[in-house]
Order: structure tokens, then C-alpha cells, then sequence
């Protein structure tokens, strides 16, 4: 990997950031109450916040897995940056707005500079659709909570099984294609 110590200490000091910010969120009351759509948001910012801090740990360490890890970060990490990119433009919170703006360019500047083979960007995607499912499916859980009963529950949860079980099953192949 080119370039691993800004690489590492990037996914060092992200991933606390992110775990930092939700801690002072809900220590100041500014979080949401606890409830589907929310929960599943809170999850797949705090999954972000793991595989930045494994991927910084493992880059450090030149373990092999190295490369996986940090691209299903950098992918995990894409959109939760383009997610509050947004978020925050439409609220007009301008700080906020430039501090996901400039995560989200380098978070795309690291990635297209240690690319090396197509397995980086099958791993950046799945972080990005792993992200994009859980979301989707916390906020439809909630939906049939809040709506009538008649709605499919079993529906949604297929649908969030059959996610989680593409995106692993993609990374176990994908993982194993890595160490042959």
C-alpha cells in the first residue's frame, strides 16, 4: 500500500472522530432518541468507525489483510460522508458541511492513490452497499412500526438478510481470492 502512514493515521484519527462525535452527541442530548431508523444509522457510523480503526491498525502492522479492510472502510466511509454531505447542506449547517466534504475528498484522494487492482474497488463497493442496506432497512423497520401492520414485515427483513448475506458472502469470496 503507497502512501500507508497517512493511510493509517487517517483511518486512526477518522474512526475516533466518529466514535468521539456520537459519545458528545448523546452525552449533550443532541442525538435522536433511540429508535429503528436511528439505531441502524448509529450501527453502520460505529461499523465505519471499527474498520477505519482495524484498517489503520493492520496497515501499521503490514498485515495482509490490510488491503481489504481498508477499502470496505474507505467504502463504509464514502457514504456515510456523502450522506451527511447532504444532510448538512440541505440543514444549512455550514461547518459541518465542509468537515464531511473534506472527509469525503480524502477519503476518495488515499483510495484512488493506493489503488492497485480490482479487488480494491469490489471491496470499496461493498462497503458502500453494506452502509446503504443497513440504513435503508433500519428506516423501513421503522416505517412498518410507525405504519399499519398490513405492511410486509418479512418483506424487509428478506430484504435485509438477503443484503447481509450477499455483502458477506462477496467478502469471504473475495478474501479468499486474496490469498491465493
Amino acid at each position: 500500500m503507497k502512501h500507508k502512514w497517512i493511510t493509517a493515521i487517517y483511518g486512526f484519527v477518522i474512526g475516533a472522530a466518529m466514535v468521539v462525535t456520537w459519545i458528545a452527541l448523546f452525552v449533550t442530548g443532541q442525538a435522536e432518541p433511540l429508535r429503528c431508523g436511528f439505531t441502524a444509522h448509529l450501527f453502520s457510523e460505529l461499523l465505519t468507525a471499527v474498520f477505519m480503526i482495524v484498517a489503520g491498525v493492520l496497515i501499521m502492522a503490514g498485515r495482509r489483510t490490510q488491503r481489504w479492510v481498508t477499502y470496505f472502510g474507505f467504502g463504509l466511509l464514502l457514504n456515510a460522508t456523502l450522506g451527511a454531505f447532504v444532510f448538512y447542506i440541505v440543514n444549512f449547517s455550514i461547518g459541518i458541511f465542509l468537515m464531511s466534504f473534506l472527509s469525503f475528498a480524502v477519503t476518495v484522494v488515499l483510495a484512488a492513490i493506493n489503488y492497485e487492482r480490482l479487488r480494491d474497488l469490489t471491496f470499496l463497493t461493498l462497503g458502500v452497499v453494506l452502509y446503504a442496506c443497513i440504513n435503508i432497512g433500519g428506516e423501513a423497520l421503522e416505517s412498518i412500526v410507525q405504519g399499519p401492520i398490513a405492511q410486509s414485515l418479512w418483506g424487509i427483513l428478506t430484504y435485509i438478510s438477503l443484503a447481509f448475506v450477499s455483502v458477506v458472502v462477496l467478502l469471504i469470496i473475495q478474501i479468499r481470492r486474496d490469498k491465493d
